[in-house]
């Protein structure tokens, strides 16, 4: 739980260059962190979500086991978290452009048109 953000990233980035035929361990722009600098976030706040959202993660599993919750119900829960991240990331472009409508920063907008 404490890693899960990083480690799905990984391996969604290692599926996706798989499935589009490359190396996969090829570098790309399409990790988590990218998609959140395309849709605006500076570099500070980019560091901050994946913080927060990280810490969240971290500290709902840490919660859900020091309450008891069985190693099943902990598995589904990160199953959950790594099919949210895959939704997220196959929607990136989607998503990005509109967080940048929300922030007020897509260029059609701010020219008039």
């Amino acid at each position: 739980w404490i890693a899960a953000l990083p480690i799905f990233d990984l391996f969604i980035s290692f599926g996706r260059r798989i499935a589009k035929g490359q190396n996969p361990l090829h570098p790309d722009s399409e990790h988590f962190h990218h998609i959140l600098a395309r849709a605006g976030f500076s570099v500070r706040e980019v560091a901050m979500i994946m913080t927060v959202v990280a810490f969240s993660v971290a500290m709902i599993g840490v919660l859900a086991h020091q309450a008891g919750a069985p190693d099943g119900v902990l598995l589904f829960g990160l199953i959950i978290i790594g099919a949210l991240q895959v939704w997220i990331v196959r929607r990136a472009w989607k998503i990005a452009s509109w967080i940048r409508r929300r922030r007020g920063q897509d260029g059609i907008e701010g020219a008039g048109g």
